[in-house]
């Protein structure tokens, strides 16, 4: 039965029944983590390379001369979308 269909009194069962298993829960004392998955060290290995790929701040001016630390334009940065875009299959727009 769907809450919004129940009486005064089958919701307040229903809250008591509630609270009964919640407390439950709690007394077990879990301590659970619901972060999703943590990489490996091997997967962590592998990103190594991007902590010093970038040396100076010099690094992130693109070919068109926009600082690649935000996000360039409104519409993104062009030189992402054209190096990106095959990759993708998406269409440019010319």
């Amino acid at each position: 039965m769907m809450l919004s269909e129940m009486s005064t009194e089958q919701l307040q069962a229903f809250k008591e029944q509630t609270l009964e298993e919640y407390e439950g829960y709690k007394a077990q004392g879990l301590a659970l983590n619901m972060a999703r998955g943590k990489p490996s060290a091997a997967q962590l290995d592998l990103t190594e390379g991007l902590l010093t790929a970038v040396s100076s701040s010099a690094d992130c001016i693109d070919p068109d001369g926009n600082d690649c630390r935000n996000y360039a334009v409104l519409d993104g940065i062009p030189s992402a979308k054209k190096l990106f875009a095959p990759m993708l299959g998406v269409a440019r727009k010319k």
